[in-house]
């Protein structure tokens, strides 16, 4: 299957819910990168199986909201995504990519979830659903929204230079005074020992599994 999963999603909406909108949100549960791993520290509501946002079973805290996400179903593909973090989380990564050595590495955990309108209520359209870290991989966190668990891979580079960058602009979303940065990333497949699994669904019942990664030698 190489359809992938490709998704905008509203950013607003994961952070501020409203309740006359069901826009697909998403959510970054771990990122962990070398000896880098950021924060759970924006507080989000856990939109499974709620009718509406506004009306939530809990909150709950993870690492970034959501922008985009493209993986076009390739076992070596790459998947790239774009997400607001906290100021904290973008001087993290900001210190890391100022670092001359850099370990490449990920450990990320992601989830986005899409409305069924005939349920009238949120499912888990795609997720990372099992990982396989190589030797000395970044611990992955516990599961997040979603259940969603750590894959591992690496930073892309162009030439020399990582494909992970921190918009030095914060935005402030509208009605607030919270300010948050976007950051962009484009993970590599590596080769590990078994493959790392995505989960992406249709619909609730319509669930399919993929495979991301290399072999190993």
């Amino acid at each position: 299957m190489a359809s992938g999963f490709q998704q905008t999603f509203d950013v607003q909406q994961s952070l501020q819910p409203r309740r006359d909108s069901h826009n697909p949100v998403g959510f970054l549960n771990s990122f962990a990168l070398g000896d880098t791993t950021l924060d759970s520290d924006l507080r989000v509501v856990d939109p499974a199986g709620t009718p509406a946002l506004v009306a939530p079973v809990g909150t709950t805290q993870v690492v970034a909201v959501l922008a985009d996400i493209a993986w076009f179903g390739s076992a070596t593909g790459n998947i790239t995504l774009a997400a607001l973090i906290s100021p904290a989380g973008a001087e993290r990564l900001n210190s890391y990519l100022a670092q001359t050595v850099r370990k490449n590495v990920v450990a990320i955990s992601f989830v986005a979830f899409s409305y069924d309108a005939n349920r009238e209520r949120y499912y888990t359209a795609c997720k990372s659903y099992q990982g396989a870290a190589p030797p000395g991989a970044p611990t992955g966190a516990g599961p997040g929204p979603g259940d969603a668990r750590p894959i591992f891979g690496s930073i892309a580079t162009r030439g020399t230079k990582p494909s992970l960058v921190v918009d030095p602009e914060p935005m402030v979303l509208p009605g607030t005074s919270a300010k948050c940065f976007m950051f962009q990333v484009e993970l590599a497949p590596i080769a590990t020992a078994e493959p790392q699994l995505i989960q992406t669904q249709r619909s609730e019942a319509d669930k399919l599994m993929h495979r991301w990664g290399l072999p190993a030698s």
